[in-house]
């Protein structure tokens, strides 16, 4: 079965499908026990919709504990987030594999460095720092329900990774490999002292701040990114 029509068998998504992967974990090859697969991706509204004076549904999702737990965005606020640099949604563009896409996907990928900007880092900064808040407030390192403390862990090892690969001019890298891999696996699996690790990124994000001013652009690319929505709503929208 496609991706897409496993998803439409949860989930109700009002128009064309232009892009949607396998997220979470499964993307990160950080899965363990028990790691369900998550989805993310894009649609297109009908013309009609967008142009008339229906609702348009900024992001479809599953409800609290359906299967599959899928969130896919109207192309319109997708191309929003994305020029605020959201991480997770930058991560789209730099997946290699279990993903399906429509072509004019593969025009918004092909030109996907332009959107790795000062105001990209800023944000997965933001969203680094959000975790380290997340692990203070709970007092420690612990696997509490579903192992949340640990989730907020490695995924803030992970965001202020993709921070000092773009500040150093390189794309982000969304499969873990060989040590990267072994170390964010470990800190899943609770393995990690609390104030060490808060510590680290601490001073990584200071790093950071370090070498400003970076060598990126002020925002992504808008001018590409406004011409390449009107051509998916002329081409895709009509036929949602």
């Amino acid at each position: 079965m496609s991706l897409e029509a496993t998803v439409r068998a949860g989930l109700e998504v009002p128009g064309r499908i232009l892009f949607i992967q396998e997220a979470g974990s499964t993307s990160y090859a950080l899965t363990v026990a028990g790691s369900d697969v998550d989805y993310v991706g894009v649609y297109v509204a009908p013309t009609r919709a967008i142009l008339g004076m229906h609702e348009v549904l900024g992001t479809a999702t599953t409800g609290k504990d359906a299967k599959p737990d899928a969130t896919i965005h109207e192309v319109g606020k997708f191309a929003t987030l994305l020029m605020k640099g959201n991480p997770a949604l930058l991560e789209t563009l730099y997946v290699e594999t279990g993903y399906e896409a429509d072509d004019l996907w593969g025009e918004l990928r092909a030109h996907r460095q332009a959107f790795l900007s000062e105001k990209a880092v800023k944000q997965i900064l933001g969203f680094c720092q959000g975790q380290m808040r997340q692990l203070d407030e709970n007092g420690g390192l612990r696997k509490g329900k579903r192992g949340a403390d640990a989730k907020w862990a490695y995924h803030m090892l992970r965001l202020v990774g993709y921070a000092e690969s773009i500040v150093a001019g390189d794309e982000i890298t969304v499969r873990a490999t060989g040590a990267t891999r072994d170390r964010l696996l470990a800190v899943r699996r609770g393995e990690y002292v609390r104030a060490d690790l808060v510590d680290e990124v601490r001073w990584r994000i200071e790093d950071v701040d370090a070498n400003r001013p970076w060598d990126l652009p002020a925002e992504g690319d808008r001018a590409f990114l406004n011409n390449w929505l009107v051509r998916v709503r002329e081409t895709l929208g009509q036929e949602a």
